[in-house]
This record gives C-alpha cells, sequence and structure tokens, in this order.
C-alpha cells in the first residue's frame, strides 16, 4: 500500500488523485462513446497514458525510485499529452468545419 507513505500529503495526493483517475474515465468514456471518432480516440489514449505516467510518479515518490519507472513513465507523460492536445486539435477543426457548413447551408437557403 502506497497510504502509510503519504504523510502531510495525504489529502492533497488523494484530491489529486480522484482528479487524474476522473480525467482518465471521462477520456475512456468519450472514447467508448463515440469509437470511430478520431478525436475521442485520441482523447481516451492520451487520458489513459497520461493517467499512467502519474501512476510512475506515485511509485518513484513513494514507493521506490527506479530508471525502469522513470523509462516508462516519461514516454506515456509526453505521449499523453501530445495527444490530448491533439484531440483538442481534432475537436476544433471539425467544429470550424460544421460552423462552415451550416452558415453555407444558411445563405444558400435565403437564396
Amino acid at each position: 500500500q502506497v497510504r502509510p507513505y503519504f504523510g502531510r500529503l495525504r489529502i492533497p495526493a488523494a484530491v489529486y488523485t480522484l482528479a487524474v483517475a476522473a480525467t482518465c474515465g471521462l477520456g475512456l468514456a468519450a472514447w467508448s462513446g463515440q469509437p470511430g471518432d478520431p478525436g475521442h480516440v485520441l482523447l481516451g489514449l492520451g487520458a489513459l497514458l497520461f493517467f499512467l505516467s502519474d501512476v510512475s510518479v506515485a511509485w518513484l515518490r513513494f514507493l521506490q525510485a527506479s530508471f525502469a519507472h522513470r523509462l516508462w513513465g516519461l514516454p506515456c507523460y509526453y505521449a499523453g499529452q501530445l495527444l490530448l492536445a491533439s484531440s483538442l486539435s481534432s475537436c476544433l477543426f471539425r467544429l470550424r468545419c460544421r460552423l462552415r457548413a451550416c452558415s453555407s447551408l444558411a445563405c444558400s437557403a435565403r437564396l
């Protein structure tokens, strides 16, 4: 168990763990809700990788510092961040396309 090693960080660590777990859960829920949507796939994978990187940090900080955890934790962190940013970019691109399609339909409806 990790809990005995927290000390004064018990409450902040619990709040942070809940926030990261919620982020991961919501990302995976978005992915499973629309599995064919590239933005949601990127969001789900990014959230999962970010969660795994935080597991690595917790392991390093509270259990056992080893190079192996850095070896998989840092790539998970950077890949997760890249995928999360890409998911936002994908969603914004689709939103822009939808707005253009709506405005062109409105223009053609007026004619």
